[in-house]
């Protein structure tokens, strides 16, 4: 610390420029952001685990922690043996999927990705991949914030997922303020990932149990 070596008289602070302020909060919105991607990931698998499934979260951010908790405490230490069998390179793109629900018997149920402002359809992508050699009653659920509802519809409704049917019927997107708002009504009630319906639209925005 320079306090410690330079006389009072040349103690002095640098003003901020603008460019410098706005890096600083540029910084300070991403690691909001972060924050905000590691929660909703925390609440999705505490819900997965509460009502009778087995959660993964991204190997990736198991050493993640929110408000003290590590999110590795709340998913499998590894991927079910069922998932082994995979080839690699699409073990490895599993492993990645921001959320996984897998039954007891190591299939999956339910995935969810988390797109707070990262390129949705990447997310899509991950879960179609484990869909196409997975193919049954799987969900796939974009998770979002509010103000992105339009850009989230807007992928569903592209070609590939609007001409496959079935995929086009087995995916739904979530929003944030939902999620948080349901989240300890959806653990204390639910009993498998039908509960998710009052909470989670259709790809033309409806609510899936309004239907």
């Amino acid at each position: 610390n320079l306090h410690f070596f330079l006389p009072k008289t040349y103690i002095f602070k640098l003003p901020l420029t603008s460019h410098t302020m706005k890096k600083l909060k540029s910084a300070e919105k991403t690691t909001e952001l972060k924050s905000l991607h590691y929660k909703v990931q925390l609440l999705l698998a505490d819900i997965g685990n509460s009502i009778g499934y087995q959660s993964w979260i991204a190997s990736n951010d198991h050493n993640r922690t929110v408000n003290g908790k590590r999110l590795g405490d709340y998913s499998l230490p590894s991927l079910p043996k069922t998932m082994t069998q995979l080839p690699p390179t699409l073990q490895e793109t599993v492993r990645l999927i921001d959320v996984i629900w897998f039954t007891k018997s190591g299939e999956p149920i339910a995935t969810f990705e988390v797109e707070k402002s990262t390129s949705i359809m990447s997310g899509m992508n991950r879960m179609d991949d484990l869909y196409e050699i997975n193919k049954g009653d799987m969900m796939l659920y974009i998770v979002s914030p509010d103000k992105r509802e339009q850009e989230v519809k807007a992928q569903f409704n592209r070609p590939h997922y609007m001409h496959n049917h079935n995929l086009h019927d087995h995916i739904r997107y979530i929003l944030f303020a939902d999620l948080i708002k349901s989240y300890q009504s959806l653990k204390l009630f639910g009993h498998d990932y039908a509960i998710l319906g009052p909470i989670s639209h259709f790809p033309d925005g409806t609510i899936a149990d309004q239907r």
